[in-house]
């Protein structure tokens, strides 16, 4: 039953954040000729993180276990998904492939902060 619920709380973010990805493989990075500051994608799923996740600490905080559990299993979810829109963002220049690497740091970021994430 918890693991029922921790799963349905897992999709509902991977849902919130799925439009951001969408959005990702809608960027020509062929195109890109400056490597700046995280793309928007990376944005919007940051904040969707950072709006949900506290609500999400702060309903569990009596039973850690659980809240350790959804993130891990958030983290296992949404990075296969993450890959697999990279594959779909093909032709990719040097430049974008750049940008590309520095927005998947910032999601690796967000995700190993991911279990204090908005404090």
């Amino acid at each position: 039953m918890i693991t029922n619920c921790i799963q349905m709380l897992v999709q509902d973010l991977e849902v919130a954040c799925e439009p951001a990805l969408q959005a990702m493989t809608k960027i020509s990075w062929l195109h890109f000729d400056t490597v700046g500051d995280q793309s928007s994608y990376v944005t919007q799923i940051i904040m969707h993180l950072k709006n949900t996740v506290p609500h999400l600490r702060d309903n569990l905080s009596s039973s850690r276990k659980y809240f350790t559990q959804f993130c891990i299993r958030f983290a296992n979810s949404f990075i296969p998904k993450f890959i697999q829109n990279i594959y779909k963002c093909k032709p990719i220049s040097t430049v974008g492939s750049e940008q590309l690497l520095l927005d998947t740091h910032m999601l690796k970021t967000a995700l190993l902060e991911l279990p204090s994430i908005g404090n």
